[in-house]
């Protein structure tokens, strides 16, 4: 599948090694790199195995949807931004 960026910017950090593992660290530039392969791997998004498969009721019975599941700051490296912003406490 052809990826395609909203801004340049990012399409230009995303596929610069380097710049990317400046830029969030370099666990977390691996995990986003390993993504970036997965989501070239597939011909569409239906073809990515993600999220928590569950079955519909009611009237779309018979009928399967996936709940994305948002990474838990545990899922993260511990030198990821998204990691630590997700750690931080609300007042």
């Amino acid at each position: 599948m052809e990826i395609l960026f909203e801004a340049e910017r990012l399409a230009r950090l995303c596929n610069n090694r380097l710049a990317l593992g400046r830029a969030y660290g370099e666990a977390c530039a691996k995990r986003l790199r390993q993504r970036l392969q997965q989501l070239e791997a597939v011909e569409c998004l239906g073809d990515m195995v993600f999220g928590r498969p569950h079955e519909l009721k009611g009237d779309r019975a018979g009928q399967v949807s996936r709940r994305p599941r948002a990474p838990s700051p545990a899922d993260l490296p511990s030198d990821c931004p998204a990691a630590a912003s997700e750690n931080r406490r609300r007042p």
